[in-house]
C-alpha cells in the first residue's frame, strides 16, 4: 500500500480543514461531498455514498481527518491525477463556463508548472480544440495534460 508523501498530507488536510464548515472536526455526508468536489473528483450519488461509508471506518456517520488521511493512499495515482488536474481546470475556468479560453488555458499551464511561451499555448490550443471553437473543454485539458509526467 503506497502512503502519502507530506506535501499530500498537508494538502488533504487543508482541503478538509477547508469544508468543516462547522469546525467540529468531522465531516458529515454534505461536507464531505464537498470535499470530493473541491478535489476534483466527479462522483455519483450512490458512488459518494459508498466511499463515505468505506471511509467512516467506525461507522458513526462522521468522517475525522484521519479516517480521511488513511484512505487516500487507497485512491489510484491515476485518479487522484485526474483528480488534481480537474482541480488546475477548474481553478483556470475563470468566468465558470466550463471551458478554458486562450488566456484562461495560459494560466493553467502557468499553473502546472510549465515553461511554453504563449504562442506554443495557441499552437496547443489550436491542436487540442478538436471542434475548432478556439476552447478548450476539461475532457480536451484531460487528455493532453493527464501525458504529462509533471502534474
Amino acid at each position: 500500500m503506497s502512503h502519502l508523501t507530506q506535501a499530500e498530507r498537508e494538502s488533504y488536510t487543508k482541503f478538509f480543514l477547508g469544508v468543516d464548515s462547522n469546525g467540529d472536526g468531522y465531516l458529515n455526508k454534505t461536507e464531505f461531498k464537498c470535499l470530493c468536489e473541491k478535489l476534483g473528483f466527479r462522483l455519483k450519488p450512490s458512488k459518494l455514498k459508498e466511499m463515505f461509508h468505506g471511509v467512516d471506518t467506525d461507522n458513526n456517520d462522521k468522517i475525522t481527518l484521519d479516517e480521511f488521511l488513511a484512505t487516500m493512499p487507497g485512491i489510484s495515482t491515476v485518479e487522484r491525477k485526474c483528480a488534481n488536474l480537474r482541480q488546475v481546470f477548474i481553478a483556470a475556468d475563470i468566468n465558470e463556463d466550463g471551458v478554458l479560453s486562450c488566456q484562461e488555458l495560459r494560466e493553467a499551464v502557468r499553473s502546472v508548472g510549465s515553461a511554453l511561451q504563449p504562442s506554443d499555448i495557441d499552437t496547443l490550443l489550436a491542436r487540442l480544440d478538436k471542434d475548432g471553437e478556439g476552447k478548450l473543454s476539461y475532457e480536451q485539458f484531460l487528455e493532453h495534460f493527464s501525458k504529462q509526467k509533471k502534474v
